[in-house]
């Protein structure tokens, strides 16, 4: 026979009522196939606060769990730490988990799948494109007669970015480049501010 205490029927009564309790607070705490309680969770295989307090109870009584008198010198905290036991196996279960489901397969034996095209849409793309040619039609009038910058600019469409390659290229100093960045910068924000809609 396994220990237990000597309890009478009001000691038991009390015993279940604060179980039950204990196990509503703890299957509130946690979310339910991605759900809390409240938002229309459900535990799974339907459990219920109750159903845990018995359950834990009868493993006990069943030997299925032993109560370790020195780490659980109250025999409540051991019930409790059997409730959380179950709680946490509830949480960790594969009914606990989101599932979503494939399409049934077509005719064709292929699943009926919705999926979103990658390719853009083709007006975007001219719209796209179309406003790149006027921001870079503005930001050479910008530039207008400043010979560095429209070097630097060019250089820059060319795929050369680095100041010492650029430098090379223009037959300047890598100062004068990093100078010539910097009205060229100025002078993007101005056509930028200028081409916002107001």
């Amino acid at each position: 026979m396994f220990a237990l205490p000597d309890l009478n029927d009001e000691q038991w009564t009390e015993i279940v009522e604060r179980l039950t309790h204990h196990g509503a607070c703890h299957i509130v705490r946690h979310t339910w196939r991605g759900l809390r309680l409240a938002q229309g969770g459900s535990v799974p295989g339907g459990v219920d606060p109750a159903d845990l307090a018995a359950d834990a109870i009868t493993d006990v009584i069943e030997g299925r769990r032993i109560w370790n008198q020195v780490t659980y010198p109250v025999f409540l905290d051991f019930l409790r730490s059997v409730v959380d036991s179950r709680v946490s196996h509830l949480v960790e279960s594969a009914e606990n988990r989101l599932t979503r489901r494939m399409p049934a397969p077509t005719d064709d034996g292929n699943a009926d799948l919705d999926v979103a095209a990658h390719d853009p849409d083709p007006a975007d793309v001219c719209r796209d494109r179309d406003s790149l040619e006027n921001f870079r039609d503005t930001l050479v009038k910008e530039i207008g007669d400043d010979p560095l910058v429209a070097g630097l600019f060019s250089c820059i469409e060319s795929g050369d970015t680095r100041p010492e390659d650029i430098a090379l290229l223009l037959d300047v100093k890598v100062k004068d480049v990093n100078n010539a960045q910097k009205r060229l910068r100025r002078k993007a924000a101005v056509v930028i501010k200028t081409s916002q809609p107001k």
